[in-house]
Order: C-alpha cells, then sequence, then structure tokens
C-alpha cells in the first residue's frame, strides 16, 4: 500500500493479508464485550450511554444474565500508577 504497485496487485483466493495494529491502546473509546453479538469498541462522546451501545436484549446472545452487568473504568492516571 506504500507504492502504486503495491496499491494495483490484485488479492487471489487463499491470499491473506497482515494488518499491524496502529496503535496498542484504544483512546476515547468504549470498548463492549462478553455474551454481546457485536463486541468490540466504540468511539466515546459526552453523553453516551449504556442504551446507546447495547440498545435492546436481542444484541445479547441467548441465555445471557439480563440482570447482571459490569462496568470496568480506566483513567489516565489509574494506568500510570500501574
Amino acid at each position: 500500500m506504500t507504492s502504486a504497485a503495491g496499491r494495483s496487485a490484485e488479492l487471489a483466493n487463499g491470499d491473506k493479508l497482515r494488518v499491524p495494529p496502529i496503535r496498542p491502546t484504544l483512546e476515547n473509546s468504549v470498548v463492549l464485550s462478553g455474551y454481546v453479538f457485536r463486541p468490540g469498541p466504540f468511539a466515546y462522546r459526552a453523553g453516551l450511554r449504556l442504551s446507546d451501545i447495547l440498545p435492546s436484549f436481542d444484541e445479547l446472545r441467548p441465555n445471557a444474565d439480563r440482570h447482571y452487568i459490569m462496568v470496568r473504568r480506566e483513567s489516565r492516571r489509574s494506568k500510570k500508577s500501574r
């Protein structure tokens, strides 16, 4: 992708692409994980609510415990003190 030849290369069935991470940490994001259909990071914004990320129980996998949720917060300050 850094040269014209690389950008014009065609992919074939069975090719493997390796995309290295851009940065090792997620900043200004909320990560949804657990027994959900679409886990992953979501962009943080002021006023963000859980219902913005998980709008209904339909987003949970079957047999998920609807009465339990764990929120873990990390801040830059707490990461530096480790």
